[in-house]
């Protein structure tokens, strides 16, 4: 009898914690969508619970915001991924990259939850190489993508497209504009040279890191104001950059 009462304790404890993550992701999306600043107690307050429940779970920003993101991805990006066999490669990629440019857009606190939103980006599209593997059979039997693209090389893109194409100043039609404009490297007539191997020295791993590290460094504009009389350089200001 003893033995039954701890299971069902169990089992009640497994779905009580269930319930409260699903209503923190949630609560974190909607946090997410009011933009600017906001504290871990805000997403607590949203889901109704309290923050040593929310800490139990997640104990940080950058947690939640993985946690967030992997559900968007697993709801929302991974049926883009499977679509019918037929549709061009290039009309998914499209869909995939628009809806994370959406994401941004939409849900600016998750972006600024992330150390680095290209790496966590990153990570999230290299848990589907396979689809994207089985996407450029498919493209590649049917002469829709140039032949020397590799699996790999359609991550990487991916991030770099969202990371370019993420700038306020990049909207609707311009938005719409480069990315066909990007996208039409991987068409077999964008062939003009065999593109060059990835060196072994250079893993993907690598590429990953680097695109990472890149998208959290601060720009370095240098100053407009003359150089004083004597002074051998010009001063320069750094303006910080955050996604």
């Amino acid at each position: 009898m003893a033995g039954r009462t701890r299971s069902s304790t169990a089992r009640a404890w497994r779905v009580d914690a269930a319930v409260n993550e699903e209503r923190i992701l949630s609560a974190a999306r909607s946090v997410f969508a009011r933009g600017g600043a906001y504290k871990l107690i805000d997403v607590a307050e949203e889901a109704e619970i309290g923050i040593a429940t929310l800490y139990r779970h997640f104990p940080n920003k950058e947690a939640l915001a993985r946690a967030v993101y992997t559900q968007i991805f697993d709801t929302e990006i991974a049926p883009l991924l499977t679509a019918p066999k037929g549709v061009p490669v290039r009309q998914t990629l499209v869909a995939v990259a628009e809806r994370l440019l959406d994401l941004i857009d939409l849900e600016p606190g998750l972006i600024a939850s992330s150390d680095s939103f290209a790496a966590l980006t990153d990570d999230q599209l290299h848990r589907f190489l396979d689809c994207f593997a089985t996407l450029l059979e498919q493209g590649q039997s049917r002469h829709e993508i140039r032949p020397d693209l590799q699996t790999g090389d359609i991550p990487q893109l991916l991030v770099m497209l969202v990371t370019g194409l993420s700038s306020p100043a990049v909207r609707g039609e311009t938005r719409s504009r480069y990315l066909a404009l990007l996208l039409d490297a991987i068409e077999p007539r964008a062939v003009g040279s065999p593109l060059p191997p990835l060196a072994r020295a250079t893993p993907l791993e690598t590429i990953r890191t680097s695109i990472g590290a890149a998208a959290a460094q601060p720009l370095t504009r240098p100053s407009r104001s003359l150089p004083r009389s004597g002074s051998s350089a010009p001063t320069e200001e750094k303006t910080a950059f955050r996604r």
